[in-house]
């Protein structure tokens, strides 16, 4: 996977959702989300969209997997009332992304499977925004060592 900078957004004044933009150019994509965290291309050429909300008491993060024709494969989000999250990126490998969110000791691996299969579980605060569908995106909580001094 590959990081990437030809995508932006904008927030609509009239509703919760955001315009996504290819190189400046408008795409017909409505996407929850306010701040552009991260773009990455996928090997199959499919691009990986992180947003949030901006909100320092109850931040919310978006993930869009998004197809060549710009038509959303799959998404899910991730939020807690009254809980902070700030997003920040591990590592990358050609099919997943390690990062942390929550302020918390948890780290999440982002799979991008081959093939969409049913699925449903996921670690507390994660959920898919269309719930009875197949998914290629799949999330695993891990735990990050302590560092004792």
């Amino acid at each position: 996977m590959q990081t990437i900078h030809r995508y932006s957004v904008k927030k609509s004044a009239s509703s919760k959702h955001s315009a996504l933009f290819q190189d400046g150019k408008p795409l017909n994509l409505k996407i929850e989300g306010e701040v552009l965290e991260g773009q990455f291309e996928t090997k199959e050429g499919n691009i990986l969209i992180w947003l949030t909300d901006d909100s320092p008491f109850e931040e919310g993060l978006h993930v869009y997997l998004i197809d060549k024709h710009h038509n959303i494969i799959d998404s899910l989000e991730a939020g807690s009332i009254f809980s902070t999250g700030i997003l920040k990126f591990i590592k990358t490998t050609p099919n997943s992304i390690n990062f942390t969110f929550f302020l918390n000791e948890s780290s999440y691996e982002l799979i991008i499977e081959g093939k969409s299969t049913f699925r449903i579980l996921l670690p507390t605060g994660w959920k898919y925004k269309k719930f009875l569908k197949s998914h290629q995106l799949t999330i695993h909580e891990t735990h990050q060592e302590k560092n004792h001094a």
